[in-house]
């Protein structure tokens, strides 16, 4: 694939260039996901840092934990409190993926604490009392629920996983 190579030549506004094209125009291609791996990284090294969240997310999901915190970490120091405020919680997803909830709670407090309203806050407020519920700590978790419950426009999913996390804490 020329993306590949471009990427591997260190040529990153031609494997840009080249993947965008692939993805868009083959979006059921089954090597799409890999395009979109190396259509970040082409990104990243044109130094866009929307492209290391998207390739952060990306990495995630495929539960490629590690190389997920690689890419997002750096996110962490920019100017840009949103774009922190997203890669903190995509940081936390990565460590609830690995079990570990004490530290995914930190990274999705740090969200909240860097956009507490926007919807990246709201969904980071509920993974992280979903992460105190998950190592039974029980009042914080409590805690975190009520302060979800207390926005009043929120998506059902949230409302609705939020009631959920604090009828499970009541058992």
């Amino acid at each position: 694939m020329v993306g590949e190579c471009a990427v591997a030549e260190d040529l990153p506004l031609l494997a840009a260039r080249v993947l965008e094209r692939f993805v868009q125009q083959y979006p059921q291609d089954a090597r799409v996901g890999a395009a979109f791996l190396l259509l970040g990284k082409a990104r990243l090294a044109l130094g866009q840092p929307d492209a290391a969240l998207g390739q952060g997310r990306v990495l995630t999901g495929e539960q490629r934990w590690q190389e997920a915190r690689a890419a997002l970490g750096p996110l962490l120091a920019g100017t840009d409190s949103a774009l922190a405020a997203e890669a903190a919680r995509w940081l936390g997803e990565t460590f609830r993926g690995e079990g570990d909830h004490l530290a995914a709670a930190e990274y999705f407090m740090t969200a909240v604490y860097l956009s507490p309203d926007s919807a990246t806050g709201r969904r980071a407020l509920l993974a992280a009392a979903e992460s105190f519920a998950a190592i039974n700590q029980r009042a914080s978790a409590a805690g975190l629920f009520r302060r979800v419950l207390a926005h009043t426009d929120l998506p059902a999913e949230i409302v609705d996983a939020a009631r959920r996390g604090l009828g499970a804490l009541g058992r």
